[in-house]
C-alpha cells in the first residue's frame, strides 16, 4: 500500500494500515456519539496515537535486495545475506525487511533470497520482489 507524501511514494505494511483504519473508525464512532464520555474520548485517542507511532514503513519496493543500502542491488546484497545467514552478521529492522521481501510474501531471510538475487542479476529474474 502506497501513500502520497510530499511526491515521494511510501509503503506501509497492510497490517499497519488495517490496525490504523480500525482505529480511524473507532475514534470517528466515539467522536461522533453523544455519549460518548471524556474517558471515551481520551482512551480513543491514545488508541490512535499508539497505532500511528506502530506503523510499520517497508523499504521502497525498487529497493529490494539492497541489503548494504548502496542504491544498487549486487552481487555483495547476496554475500551479505549469505553471512547473515552463517551468523557473521547482523541485521537491522530495515535490511531484515529488504532482504525478506526478495520473494514476496514472505517474512523469514533464507537461501532463497541468496539465489533470487543471484538469479535477478544474470537475468533469470527480471524484477524484484519475484
Amino acid at each position: 500500500y502506497y501513500l502520497s507524501d510530499t511526491n515521494k511514494n511510501i509503503t506501509y505494511s497492510k497490517a499497519s494500515l488495517a490496525n490504523l483504519d480500525t482505529a480511524v473508525k473507532n475514534a470517528t464512532l466515539i467522536s461522533n456519539s453523544s455519549t460518548a464520555s471524556k474517558s471515551d474520548i481520551d482512551a480513543a485517542t491514545t488508541n490512535l496515537a499508539s497505532i500511528i507511532s506502530g506503523i510499520i514503513t517497508l523499504p521502497d519496493p525498487t529497493l529490494i535486495g539492497d541489503v548494504n543500502n548502496d542504491n544498487v542491488v549486487n552481487l555483495k546484497d547476496a554475500t551479505l545475506i549469505q553471512k547473515y545467514l552463517a551468523g557473521l552478521e547482523n541485521f537491522s529492522k530495515n535490511q531484515m525487511l529488504v532482504a525478506s521481501k526478495v520473494i514476496n510474501n514472505k517474512t523469514e531471510v533464507s537461501l532463497k533470497d541468496v539465489t533470487t538475487i543471484q538469479e535477478y542479476l544474470v537475468g533469470i529474474v527480471y524484477q524484484l520482489p519475484y
